[in-house]
């Protein structure tokens, strides 16, 4: 059985006395080298004893075609087996869509973990979820200026849209994805206190980035 997403993290956090990640973002009208795989080799090789995970951008690597596809493939290989990987394509499709986008970032480049867009809703997500030793970060409240035009909505209940979207989330899907394997060994009452501390990270981030960006307004 492969090492879930959460124990490599773990370990990861705890060897390298770090909870930094390091984006892989090749734009190659910022870039010191213009080789993306010597430039991005050459961030791995200052910050790999300093990290717990890098996360390649795909999009950058997508922007240059197949040379950036195999230049993905050369960076993902020079990355220590022991620190975490996350895909950053903050994929989002209709069910079956998004099962090829999971089963490409999990099954066929080997991400520990993946960015994905809810907004399209359960369908979207849970292939996404079905993988369940991997690692899955849904956003809610993103930190571009345009993220405010609608994530930022105030619902009748007074609270904005994207809180809405992380609790009916961690309720609705993140829960539930905990509670098969907990529920196995604990009555259920206890399975879904279980599930809600593992997953309750995900709200406290959302919840910093939403204080941040009202305090740059």
């Amino acid at each position: 059985m492969s090492q879930s997403f959460l124990d490599k993290l773990d370990q990861a956090c705890q060897g390298h006395q770090s909870l930094l990640c390091v984006g892989l973002d090749p734009d190659p009208k910022r870039m010191a080298l213009s080789n993306v795989v010597e430039f991005n080799h050459a961030i791995i090789e200052a910050t790999s004893d300093l990290v717990s995970a890098y996360k390649p951008n795909l999009a950058f690597f997508e922007a240059l075609g197949l040379d950036g596809l195999l230049a993905l493939e050369n960076i993902l290989k020079a990355i220590p087996s022991e620190i975490v990987t996350i895909g950053d394509g903050k994929r989002g499709d209709i069910g079956s869509t998004s099962g090829s986008y999971a089963k490409a970032l999990f099954d066929v480049w080997g991400f520990d973990a993946a960015t994905v867009n809810p907004y399209l809703g359960h369908d979207s997500v849970q292939p996404f979820l079905e993988h369940k030793d991997k690692g899955v970060f849904l956003l809610c409240r993103t930190s571009n200026p345009g993220g405010r035009d609608f994530q930022d909505l105030i619902l009748s209940d007074g609270n904005p849209l994207f809180e809405l979207v992380a609790n009916r989330l961690r309720i609705d899907l993140l829960v539930e994805s905990h509670l098969e394997k907990c529920s196995r060994v604990t009555p259920r009452d206890d399975a879904l206190t279980y599930a809600h501390r593992h997953v309750t990270f995900s709200i406290m981030a959302v919840s910093y980035t939403h204080l941040r960006a009202h305090e740059t307004d």
